[in-house]
């Protein structure tokens, strides 16, 4: 055996070695935490310990977790120590039954099981008959979780109902949660103007802070925030995680939102809404507030928005396969002033016109109890969205949708756990630059607009179009446990493909490639009309169902 293969040998038995270590330290560690559960998993837990009065645990006793919404039951035992545990809980109301022989048995007639959470159902039974049953008033709030060490906040469904949202962007809920900022998206990058939010926690940007629908990564990983938006009537639970982040959680050190999803249930449920705004329902504002010709006081701006959707959901087959739809849609047109002594060489460029901004969320889950301890389910999610940034005289429109498919199964039994997840969201961007109807964009001989910057004078198409840009998330995430004892192994493996795509045109673009821009001499500019620059304004073009305009010429001045 020659000097090179002794060598090969060794180095190869020093790596089996330290793997053999690190796997041991990982065991070992897992091993001395108490049991926990991923502050990152769209599911909860219930545990608890069974003691007689004295004190006593109680081996062997048995244990059935109701889920009220659609009646399905997980039966479980206590293990020797008289510990039970039942994780991959959707979150929800549920009932917790103990019995044992030569005991009464025990009821908690409503426990909350929230996302990422423990909820805590220890008992003592009493002696006696099985035809005696003690009823324990759980409470129907979340409880304090005193297991886990993760620094968190969660918002309910019910809650959601009762707040006066506005705009009903879904991480404006963050905004409930101490210590965090949201920012409009545009703060961030164009591509997020006004239909995205950023959520800065603790301090930080917001570019980090990964989220999650229903355990389904869907960040951005260009510019950060989020690739889908979803309705807030769509939402069963929002959890803001800031610290001490669990195991599960994706890669990340300023923060994690997980979002989980509603469903149906046994009972066909459902609303309807509809919200109306306009400038005369806010107070005067001095700063913002108009003149008309003759100089006076013409209150507010000219605004309006209009919010409609609605929600549903109910029973396939009762106990067993249930189904939840969801539509909103927002207009809303805010008004662009430019002020005449901003542009005194230039009386044409002042003026008003609407910035209009379009979204729609559409949303449809089924969700299907395949046994008492196997959970799956299915979701679509569709958003779409337009919005105008820039200027009224070099406006730009950001068009976004995105598609997100996700499919999970979760597996409960007494001292095993398994989840498992599938997603695949496919996004979209495209920013273009089309004239508004106050202001159209000068034109070439050969009809192609064009961009020109002569001081206070800046009109056409905007710098920042046109660019498009994609991602793609092939996403399979699986998270266990193992209990044994008062000791609980949790394992995980999460693969990410991520595809990402695009392209920016600076400067400018024409139709054909070969085409070379056209540029207009100063004292042509001068000579043309002011006239063509005024004329009565008209509803703004928009791009309709990911269709755009043909690009623009853009010359840089």
């Amino acid at each position: 055996m020659n000097q090179n293969t002794i060598r090969r040998i060794t180095m190869e038995d020093r790596y089996k070695r330290l793997l053999v270590s690190v796997v041991s330290l990982a065991l070992v560690m897992m091993s001395l935490v108490p049991p926990l559960l991923a502050a990152q998993q769209p599911t909860g837990s219930i545990e608890g310990t069974i003691t007689d009065v004295n004190g006593a645990v109680i081996p062997g006793a048995k244990v059935t977790i109701t889920e009220k919404g659609t009646g399905r039951q997980i039966p479980v035992t206590t293990n020797s120590e008289g510990i039970f545990q039942v994780r991959a809980l959707p979150p929800g109301e549920y009932a917790v039954r103990v019995e044992q022989s030569g005991f009464s048995p025990a009821v908690l007639e409503s426990l909350t099981v929230a996302v990422g959470q423990v909820a805590n159902a220890s008992t003592s039974l009493k002696p006696g008959g099985a035809q005696e049953v003690v009823t324990v008033s759980a409470g129907t709030e979340v409880q304090v979780d005193t297991v886990r060490h993760t620094v968190d906040g969660v918002i309910t469904g019910a809650q959601i109902d009762k707040m006066p949202l506005n705009a009903r962007n879904f991480l404006e809920l963050a905004k409930l949660e101490p210590g965090v900022i949201v920012r409009d998206g545009g703060d961030i990058d164009p591509t997020k103007t006004t239909a995205f939010r950023t959520v800065g926690i603790s301090g930080r940007g917001g570019t980090g802070t990964r989220v999650q629908i229903d355990g389904i990564d869907v960040t951005d990983e260009t510019v950060g925030t989020t690739t889908a938006n979803l309705s807030d009537d769509a939402i069963s639970e929002f959890q803001l995680s800031r610290s001490s982040f669990d195991l599960s959680t994706s890669l990340t050190t300023s923060g994690a939102i997980s979002v989980i999803t509603r469903g149906g249930s046994n009972q066909v449920h459902g609303s309807v809404f509809y919200f109306g705004r306009n400038q005369d329902f806010a107070a005067t504002q001095a700063k913002t507030r108009s003149l008309d010709v003759d100089g006076k006081d013409a209150g507010n701006p000219p605004f309006h928005r209009h919010q409609v959707g609605f929600r549903a959901g109910g029973p396939f087959v009762k106990e067993k396969l249930f189904w939840f739809v969801n539509w909103e849609r927002f207009y809303q047109a805010d008004n662009f002033h430019t002020d005449p002594a901003s542009v005194v060489f230039f009386p044409q460029m002042a003026g008003d016109e609407s910035l209009p901004t379009g979204i729609r969320y559409a949303s449809g889950r089924l969700d299907w109890n395949a046994s008492s301890s196997i959970r799956t389910f299915y979701r679509f999610n569709h958003s779409w969205d337009v919005s105008t940034g820039g200027s009224a005289q070099s406006p730009f429109q950001n068009l976004d949708w995105t598609n997100v498919h996700a499919f999970g199964a979760d597996i409960s039994k007494s001292n095993l756990t398994h989840s498992v997840r599938f997603g695949y969201v496919n996004f979209n961007n495209n920013i273009v630059s089309q004239e508004l109807g106050s202001f159209p964009f000068l034109k070439a001989p050969n009809g192609i607009p064009y961009y020109l910057g002569v001081g206070q004078f800046q009109l056409g198409p905007n710098g920042l179009a046109p660019q498009q840009t994609y991602q793609d998330n092939f996403q399979t995430k699986y998270d266990g446990s193992y209990i044994r004892g008062k000791h609980t192994f949790r394992y995980g493996l999460e693969v990410n493909r991520i595809v990402l795509g695009g392209n920016s045109r600076r400067c400018y673009c024409t139709r054909r490639r070969s085409q070379e821009p056209a540029r207009v001499s100063t004292r042509e500019f001068l000579n043309r009309p002011g006239k063509r620059l005024l004329h009565p304004p008209r509803r703004a073009r928009f791009p309709t169902r990911g269709k755009l305009q043909p690009p623009h010429c853009l010359v840089c001045g």
